[in-house]
């Protein structure tokens, strides 16, 4: 019973992002980070956007005039230690938003703030797991035992359904581009979600058994390969997480996923970054930019 009670609060809780996310985006929140204290404020302009995983969500210490975009202040644009911000001392303006979509990226994101997009020296993007609506699909994995058929034999399998949103980012990729020209453009992938070596005893097997662990690794694999080859087709950076994050999945030692190993975690921070999931995309954006 207790496990019934836990996972419908959690299907709530995830759910509630995706039915408020459309107000909150519609927001003109900006967050100007810090410049890094050694050197002197700088006028070049960082743009942040894209989804939970860009706005920080699984991170705590959460910027509370976000609303529901749930933009945290341990985000790796925006961090004061380790963020790409004060790393190249850049003005950066936060818009990331937690249940973003391509459609919303356009829409909230990148037609709404124009005028600083064109001025950008940089920008950044998570985008495309909720145009596949993966948190309702690790919700259902999370009730249902055998996800993996249940998806693969529906009359639009998950498979395709990820197979199908190329065009939708390619088109989202290029309409950033235009708005941002002078900007470098980094795309962001997404990290595997669990580590399904020997995790038997991990708490998230008991929820969720170690084949559809490897599933839903696998649709992650597709998703960002389909990310990857829009990026491409759009003439945009694209940056894998997957093997900075190896080994720090959930079910590790050193998980740099939230999963149901701490108490502090609430449900919607689930299968999200923690602060040190963050410093890792900070740290692959670090190696990646040549300035």
């Amino acid at each position: 019973m207790k496990r019934i009670i836990i996972l419908f609060i959690f299907y709530c809780a995830i759910n509630s992002i995706f039915i408020c996310h459309e107000i909150s985006s519609a927001g003109d929140y900006q967050e100007k980070t810090g410049f890094n204290k050694n050197s002197s404020p700088s006028s070049e302009l960082y743009i942040a956007l894209g989804d939970s995983f860009a706005a920080g969500l699984g991170a705590k210490d959460y910027i509370l005039s976000s609303g529901t975009c749930l933009r945290s202040k341990n985000a790796f644009s925006i961090d004061e230690e380790y963020g790409i911000a004060a790393r190249f001392n850049l003005i950066a303006k936060f818009y990331a938003c937690s249940g973003a979509t391509t459609k919303t990226l356009v829409k909230s994101q990148i037609n709404k703030h124009r005028n600083s997009l064109k001025k950008a020296k940089l920008v950044t993007v998570i985008i495309g797991g909720n145009n596949v609506n993966f948190s309702e699909v690790l919700a259902f994995c999370l009730f249902n035992s055998d996800c993996k058929n249940y998806f693969s034999n529906k009359m639009i399998s998950l498979q395709k359904k990820i197979d199908a949103q190329f065009y939708k980012l390619a088109t989202a990729f290029r309409t950033l581009k235009r708005a941002a020209p002078q900007a470098q453009i980094y795309v962001l992938g997404y990290p595997y979600l669990f580590n399904t070596k020997n995790n038997d005893s991990c708490e998230i097997s008991k929820f969720i058994e170690i084949e559809e662990q490897k599933y839903l690794n696998d649709m992650t694999e597709r998703l960002n390969h389909v990310i990857e080859n829009a990026a491409f087709d759009a003439e945009v950076n694209f940056l894998s997480v997957t093997e900075a994050f190896s080994g720090h999945e959930i079910c590790s030692e050193d998980a740099w996923i939230n999963s149901f190993n701490t108490e502090e975690n609430i449900f919607i921070e689930l299968f999200h970054p923690n602060a040190k999931g963050q410093k890792a995309y900070a740290e692959i954006m670090r190696e990646a930019i040549k300035w």
